[in-house]
């Protein structure tokens, strides 16, 4: 692997692609944080663009062991980044389907443990006014000793009452295999 350097983080490897760019596991100071290219700027007011904002402060000030960290971004070469911590572990979507390959099921006792764990995650953004508005199986992680922390806050805003510094919150959004009627 190419010894690739953006603003003093290392490239370890790339951890996949999703609709906004790729996530890399990087290193820093002795430290791994999921580092998340921007594919491409998005133009300015549009639903991209605002949900590229909202995934960019709205983490910020939330700390929960069920939340990922986010610690902000920064641009370089004309490509701008988010920077979050980095959580060893699979997510959701990844275990189910293995379980499926394999004929063999999550217990219930780790179902259990899985949903607390998601509960007390969203209980705690409730409490802060925020609704995620994109929880499905591949926005939560989970690591071999079965903690779990919830990922992606690009669609999610605050409810009714909260602060209101995000656009958002009355139109639906979301997968539409997870979506509420």
């Amino acid at each position: 692997m190419e010894n690739i350097i953006i603003n003093g983080y290392k490239l370890v490897k790339c951890l996949g692609q999703g609709n906004f760019g790729v996530v890399m596991k990087m290193e820093k100071d002795g430290k791994f944080y999921a580092v998340k290219e921007i594919k491409q700027n998005p133009i300015p007011n549009t639903s991209k663009f605002l949900e590229l904002q909202r995934e960019k402060k709205l983490p910020l000030n939330l700390k929960h062991e069920t939340i990922v960290q986010f610690f902000g971004s920064f641009k370089e070469n004309g490509k701008e980044y988010l920077v979050s911590e980095f959580f060893e572990g699979k997510n959701l979507e990844t275990l189910i389907k293995e379980n499926i390959k394999n004929n063999t099921r999550i217990s219930q006792d780790l179902i259990i443990l899985i949903l607390k764990q998601i509960l007390s995650g969203l209980a705690y953004l409730h409490e802060h006014q925020i609704s995620h508005r994109d929880i499905k199986p591949e926005n939560i992680l989970i690591n071999d000793k079965n903690e779990v922390k919830i990922i992606d806050f690009g669609l999610a805003t605050y409810l009714s009452g909260g602060h209101g510094m995000l656009e958002g919150g009355k139109t639906q959004v979301g997968d539409k295999k997870y979506v509420p009627p």
